[in-house]
């Protein structure tokens, strides 16, 4: 969605608060407060249909009693009208922040987001007509980034299991966590229409973020060889089938690689690069490379 449409979607939704609006009403012009603050509703994400007919968003509304943001899922017809409530047992994620990740399957028959089962942030899919929502992965420490491929498999980030002694000694009060202790990597899995699931990135990448080919033949990812402060300047690019196996080299060079996307036609791979300097200070720029080749065009 236009951030100029989603700009007049948050005004509407705070113009639309009925508690603060009937005190400018009743008081007049008064100075605003943090009461008046919290009771704000923010539009946090929005997704635009496939069809182009609807528009799902969620809004978040801060809770001082439970000292967290409570977010809920809306869907309205993008020519205006009056918004429906959907997936209301949805604990949508909002650590700390709500962070729900809208988005559509491809078939536009469903909306899909982000929201906590057990303690773990999961992805859901919600259907468009409405109806229970419904568990899509499961993945043992959550889901953090997800796409859908666009024959319907879905690929998301999630970190490696921790081994069962490190799990019972970070149980002991007295367990401390070196800031500069490596963490676990954060890997690519692939899950099909049928559940089955594929790790398809090696124990030496930690992924940051990924993007599928038009065709979903391929997924190409970010990924540096270790975690770390300076580990965004140490990332390079591959790319994988969906279906796992060796990882090609897409883009090779020092510095930062970062966020690939493909073009429409598949042929080019466009990326966040600071072109070859690996300083922290060094400017950014978007670059793109071919899918068959370490080289890269700015």
């Amino acid at each position: 969605m236009k951030p100029i449409a989603v700009a007049a979607l948050l005004l509407a939704a705070a113009l639309a608060s009925p508690r603060l609006s009937r005190g400018v009403s009743a008081a007049g012009p008064r100075p605003f407060t943090v009461d008046d603050e919290m009771r704000l509703r923010v539009i946090v994400d929005a997704a635009l249909a496939p069809d182009g007919a609807d528009v799902a968003y969620v809004v978040s509304t801060p809770s001082v009693e439970k000292n967290e943001h409570q977010a809920a899922l809306f869907l309205v017809s993008a020519s205006g009208g009056e918004p429906r409530r959907l997936g209301a047992t949805l604990r949508i994620f909002s650590r700390p922040v709500p962070r729900p990740q809208l988005r559509w399957t491809p078939d536009g028959s469903s909306i899909s987001l982000v929201a906590v089962a057990g303690e773990r942030p999961q992805v859901f899919t919600v259907p468009r007509e409405g109806g229970e929502p419904r568990p899509v992965t499961q993945a043992p420490e959550g889901v953090g980034l997800y796409e859908w491929g666009p024959h319907g498999d879905v690929a998301y980030t999630t970190l490696d299991p921790l081994p069962a002694d490190e799990q019972r000694r970070r149980k002991d009060p007295s367990f401390v966590i070196r800031a500069d202790a490596p963490d676990r990597p954060m890997r690519l899995v692939v899950q099909s229409r049928d559940g089955t699931r594929q790790t398809v990135s090696p124990p030496s990448h930690y992924v940051d973020a990924f993007s599928w080919s038009p065709d979903g033949r391929e997924i190409a990812y970010a990924a540096a060889p270790r975690t770390g402060f300076t580990s965004p300047y140490a990332m390079r690019i591959f790319a994988v089938p969906p279906a796992g196996g060796a990882p090609r080299v897409v883009v090779d060079r020092p510095g930062m690689n970062v966020t690939p996307q493909y073009s429409p036609d598949g042929r080019w791979i466009a990326f966040v690069t600071t072109n070859g300097k690996s300083e922290i200070t060094a400017p950014r720029c978007r670059c793109s490379s071919t899918c068959t080749a370490s080289r890269t065009e700015a």
